[in-house]
């Protein structure tokens, strides 16, 4: 319908407009991707500093879990292949995601940046061991073939000082072992834990203990896990997972992980590490 209202100014206007906008290119991807990122920022924001997350992050395990990470990833990861579990069995422990200490708030610069700049570092320690090596340590407790895991876990997750995390099988069975870095003081770190469901044990030596079991769905395979974590003095976790099959989704080779809980409690507490 022509509009009477319209001059032949206006007319200039709107062909001026168009024939400027015609060649213009408009890169989609880059303002979704841009949305994207600016969503993701502020969800950061807004979740920084929450309790553990099955993560080796932690650690970077893939299929889920390992997610080295310990800290694993902070630090934290889950360990990859970790079982899926039930809303009626416990949730297996996987390296937790350490809550960073938020570092001073930045003063504005009066620039903008386009880059978050209040997002806290993840923690780091001073881990007295090298993801190459647990394997080998494992076995001076408790001897047994270890051969490599399967691809996708990461096997061996070298991430200096926010984590140290292997994934190796043991006489056939997924294992994990995992030092993560953590923030604040162990009975805080204890206290973030618990609020996640998790009972920590306080130990003699000012040091914590707890353990976890789960078992994912008879759909995905009904495999089981154990787990047990000692939060140390010294700014990291040691945290060990044993799994009754030797790959995510494969066939269990037992009914229960080769590992009890209270035998992996020891081992988290052994001296051997070191």
């Amino acid at each position: 319908m022509y509009d009477d209202n319209i001059t032949p100014g206006d007319e200039r206007v709107s062909t001026l407009f168009h024939d400027t906008a015609r060649d213009v290119e408009v890169d989609v991807a880059a303002l979704v991707s841009g949305g994207i990122t600016r969503g993701r920022a502020k969800h950061r924001l807004q979740t920084a500093g929450t309790a553990f997350a099955a993560a080796v992050g932690v650690v970077g395990v893939v299929g889920a879990a390992l997610t080295v990470g310990p800290g694993l990833g902070s630090g934290g990861v889950a360990p990859a292949g970790a079982p899926a579990v039930s809303a009626s069995t416990p949730t297996p422990l996987v390296p937790p995601t350490s809550k960073p200490v938020p570092p001073p708030a930045n003063k504005p610069s009066g620039k903008p940046s386009g880059k978050p700049t209040n997002i806290p570092p993840p923690p780091t320690a001073e881990i007295p061991v090298r993801a190459a090596s647990l394997p080998g340590t494992f076995t001076q407790l408790f001897p047994g073939k270890i051969t490599q895991a399967e691809k996708r876990t990461g096997r061996i997750i070298d991430d200096g000082k926010q984590n140290q995390i292997a994934h190796f099988l043991w006489k056939g069975y997924l294992t994990t072992v995992a030092f993560s870095a953590y923030s604040g003081t162990p009975a805080q770190r204890c206290a973030e834990i618990s609020r996640q469901g998790q009972t920590c044990a306080a130990r003699p030596d000012g040091t914590f203990l707890l353990s976890d079991s789960g078992q994912e769905p008879a759909v995905d395979g009904g495999g089981r896990g154990n787990s047990a974590m000692l939060i140390t003095k010294d700014h990291y976790e040691i945290f060990i997972q044993s799994y009754t099959y030797g790959r995510k989704g494969g066939p269990n080779l037992s009914s229960q992980p080769p590992f009890s809980q209270e035998q992996l409690k020891q081992a988290v507490t052994s001296k051997t590490w070191f």
